[in-house]
């Protein structure tokens, strides 16, 4: 049961890793830079939405990682007979990298939603091209759960489970893991649940009206039922276990199985609904793109870097340009007024 449970978990990840690590990618290498800081995620208010998934992508993408390099070793373990080793700070870095990767995960998807409300139905586009809001943005998603994860470390609230999972102990299970991660799931569910309601019946008439939004509802009914399905079962699961205080060999493993495989749903939706990114692979051959997508789990991190790296010199060279531009037309500014106006005082019948 143990071997089977771990190779549902590692076969799960494997798939959703290289699913959110095409569109990281995809989103690093056509994306196009703002030389700007006012904009440093996206040059167009109407990419606001990708950026955002984008950073989703990363928390799927370190929740992959996570599961691989936990179940790949244990897996190892139960097939050689080999009793799990017991390590402390090992767990505690495992528990945290897991917890922190969920829970921003949790709370970018709830930022997407008000974004979608906002944007549907307050026409606020222009959210998202301010550096400051995107310092909040990385503040909340990853600051809550770091301070979560410290606040359980500093009271020693981390077990191991006989299957080598480092998470928190209840009580903290309850209070720094299930609590939050439930609230924001309710609320981000009923924000999903809104917006399809009004985009079915009640939404503005220009959205009504356009025939090019009815991909956009069918594109948020997917990522609600994406939403929807892989997380009931997860709590549900939770729910269970915390009053049975033992859970069904099959329901957690389908727990795990949908959790896990949440980013490769993600992102087919995202790729089959998104006609700007098929457009990018428009030409190239079934065989190359293929290629591409199995290398993208290991080239997601020179991409960062690389996409970095753009981003700076295309900042500096504004800040170089926007200060000479600016020099420059209040020199001409200055000239202009005083060839205007002089000229209008040598007229003038009281000089």
């Amino acid at each position: 049961m143990a071997i089977l449970f771990s190779s549902v978990a590692l076969g799960s990840a494997v798939c959703s890793l290289f699913g959110t690590s095409f569109i990281l990618v995809s989103y690093l290498r056509f994306s196009s830079p703002s030389g700007s800081w006012t904009q440093f995620f996206h040059t167009n208010p109407d990419d606001g939405i990708t950026a955002l998934i984008a950073f989703l992508a990363f928390c799927h993408y370190s929740i992959c990682l996570h599961t691989i390099t936990g179940f790949a070793p244990t897996l190892y373990w139960l097939i050689e007979g080999i009793p799990l080793p017991q390590l402390n700070s090992y767990c505690n870095f495992r528990s945290g990298w897991f917890q922190i990767s969920t829970g921003a995960s949790v709370l970018w998807t709830a930022c997407i939603s008000v974004y979608l409300y906002l944007v549907i139905f307050h026409r606020t586009r222009v959210l998202l091209n301010t550096a400051k809001i995107w310092i909040v943005l990385n503040f909340i998603c990853w600051g809550l759960p770091i301070l979560l994860f410290l606040i359980s470390y500093s009271l020693k609230g981390i077990k191991q489970t006989p299957l080598g999972i480092c998470t928190p102990q209840e009580p903290y299970l309850l209070a720094l893991w299930f609590a939050p991660n439930c609230t924001l799931f309710i609320l981000t569910l009923l924000i999903y649940i809104f917006i399809h309601i009004r985009l079915s019946g009640n939404a503005p008439n220009d959205i009504q009206a356009n025939p090019r939004e009815i991909p956009f509802k069918f594109r948020i009914t997917l990522f609600f039922i994406v939403y929807l399905v892989c997380w009931v079962v997860d709590i549900s699961t939770y729910i269970y276990s915390h009053w049975y205080h033992c859970v069904p060999f099959g329901m957690i493993t389908i727990s795990v199985f949908l959790f896990l495989m949440r980013g490769f749903m993600d992102a087919a939706v995202y790729t089959l609904t998104t006609s700007k990114l098929r457009s990018h692979y428009k030409g190239i051959s079934f065989y190359k793109l293929v290629i591409w997508v199995l290398l993208a789990p290991f080239i997601v991190i020179p991409n960062i870097v690389y996409f970095l790296y753009r981003k700076f010199k295309q900042i500096q060279c504004f800040d170089e340009r926007g200060s000479g531009e600016s020099s420059d037309e209040d020199s001409d500014s200055s000239n202009s007024y005083g060839s205007i106006h002089g000229s209008s005082l040598l007229y003038n019948p009281r000089s």
